[in-house]
């Protein structure tokens, strides 16, 4: 068996199926916010259906896909769910107002743009990728972790007592 046929990633085509499809779709739903016919529309299954096309396009294998094109994938897969994540911190701690699909599709086309630059440049710090040694920076966070949830369990009790 081929280890080709035991990938997890959509064949090359649908890459250009899903950016086509969500590029139709973004400047549609673009189109309607600026004519202002977003109001007669339900814009939420344009915004799925975008983030559906995307992530078929982010989970494509490229027509030669090796060894290269995985290293890049897996920079740009990781620089975007550290902005995804960044994303959905600073909506849910500013209590901001925005629509959390966007932030998810703002990431795949983050992604998409870093892969495809990342392709064509080739920049060699991608390739020199040192795993940092630094356990006090994840001693820290674990600690930080087990302080809130010390914290959150100390007012779950509290609240339970009072009542």
């Amino acid at each position: 068996m081929k280890t080709s046929n035991l990938s997890s990633l959509n064949q090359h085509y649908v890459k250009r199926i899903g950016e086509l499809s969500a590029s139709i779709f973004i400047i549609m739903e673009l189109i309607a916010k600026l004519t202002g016919a977003i109001e007669k529309i339900d814009i939420s299954l344009v915004n799925l259906y975008i983030l559906v096309a995307l992530s078929l396009a982010a989970f494509s294998k490229e027509k030669t896909d090796d060894e290269r094109d995985q290293i890049i994938r897996y920079f740009s897969l990781k620089l975007s769910l550290r902005i995804l994540i960044a994303g959905l911190a600073i909506v849910y701690v500013l209590k901001y107002n925005v629509e959390t699909i966007y932030i998810g599709i703002s990431s795949l086309i983050i992604y998409l743009l870093i892969f495809h630059l990342a392709d064509y440049f080739n920049p060699s710090f991608i390739f020199k990728e040192e795993t940092k040694n630094n356990p006090n920076f994840i001693k820290m966070i674990v600690g930080i972790m087990v302080i809130i949830g010390i914290a959150f369990l100390f007012s779950i009790i509290k609240s339970l007592l009072a009542s």
